[in-house]
């Protein structure tokens, strides 16, 4: 497609979500419908222990998992650079390499408790949920480089619908187990969509 100077003020999205995600975080605690909703969602979840709930939503969680997106990723990038596709794997390995450092840095800088009774077995603060961030930005970036080289629009369109369902059941998942508070998988969401369409809008 034709150079657009104006699709590449897309690259600046991570940044404002970051800088929105920094201004918000302290605010949270202010927000008394925001927490009224959080405390609901808390005592909903603390009711729905199930032993099957929890095992679904822990193997739906590991789709967000560090372990797993680097794996991916290690299997994906090459594949991808052998097939000549360099941009695609360029922004596949970004997408790999980059959600989980700037989710550490962005709860460092938050420190943010995780809800109580928490049992995650993660360090660090709250906010954002990790595994969202990286969940949202990984698959996302993998069905936008895939999409287009599908047969048919039927597999174009499940390529895209599990690149946005993916990651909005791992966002869920985090919260039915108790792991974070809607807010930190909420600013997951908007940081590893937003870092997902800043990878690859240039190359689309």
């Amino acid at each position: 497609m034709p150079w657009w100077p104006g699709r590449w003020l897309l690259l600046l999205m991570p940044l404002a979500v970051v800088a929105l995600l920094l201004w918000a975080a302290p605010r949270l605690q202010g927000w008394a419908h925001w927490q009224a909703m959080e405390q609901r969602v808390a005592a909903l979840v603390g009711r729905c222990k199930h032993p099957r709930v929890v095992a679904a939503a822990m193997d739906i969680s590991a789709l967000g998992s560090s372990t797993l997106v680097g794996l991916l990723g290690v299997v994906a990038v090459p594949a991808l650079w052998a097939a000549g596709g360099t941009d695609a794997a360029l922004a596949l390995a970004l997408a790999t390499a980059l959600p989980g450092p700037l989710g550490r840095w962005l709860k460092h800088r938050t420190q943010l408790v995780r809800p109580a009774g928490s049992r995650s077995i993660t360090f660090g603060s709250s906010f954002p949920s990790n595994h969202t961030l990286m969940a949202s930005a990984w698959w996302l970036t993998a069905a936008a480089l895939t999409a287009p080289l599908m047969p048919t629009d039927a597999l174009r369109n499940g390529a895209w619908l599990l690149g946005v369902l993916l990651p909005l059941a791992v966002g869920g998942s985090r919260v039915a187990l108790g792991a974070h508070h809607v807010a930190d998988v909420v600013a997951g969401w908007l940081l590893g969509f937003g870092l997902a369409l800043s990878l690859v809008t240039p190359s689309m």
